[in-house]
């Protein structure tokens, strides 16, 4: 198990995101209570329901990932009821309040989540990273 873990932990993005923000623009996407990859450490079986633990894992989930990133402000989406705004700089912390995992490119859980995702990912990318469209799916 430990030589596992070894392998494990060189491959952490943990490990590279001090480092990652210097040498490009990063538009960061996180889905609230996630259940593949959890926001933040939970007690228990892996869920993002369930209560946090006293003491978390400071680098556990991706909240930690974004904050070891120094993303200083997340931009909560909550796709029923948000206003159309472009976020401008390099680097920006996006969290859908609604939709799963993989509501990039799976509508599934939310066919309006994977639009704006898409929309938003089309304009950071558009712009080489300088401005994400936040609302461009809204009609």
């Amino acid at each position: 198990m430990r030589f596992a873990q070894t392998l494990a932990d060189a491959g952490d993005p943990i490990n590279f995101a001090m480092n990652a923000k210097m040498n490009r623009p990063i538009h960061f996407t996180q889905v609230l209570n996630d259940l593949v990859v959890p926001n933040a450490a939970v007690k228990g079986a892996a869920s993002a329901t369930q209560d946090y633990v006293g003491a978390t894992g400071f680098l556990s989930g991706n909240t930690a990932l974004a904050k070891t990133m120094s993303f200083s402000t997340k931009n909560e989406i909550d796709i029923t009821s948000f206003n159309s705004q472009n976020l401008t700089g390099s680097n920006t912390w996006v969290q859908f309040n609604q939709g799963g995992h993989g509501s990039l490119l799976d509508p599934t859980s939310n066919a309006a989540v994977t639009t704006e995702m898409q929309c938003q990912s089309a304009s950071f990318f558009a712009t080489a990273g300088a401005v994400v469209q936040v609302g461009c799916s809204k009609p």
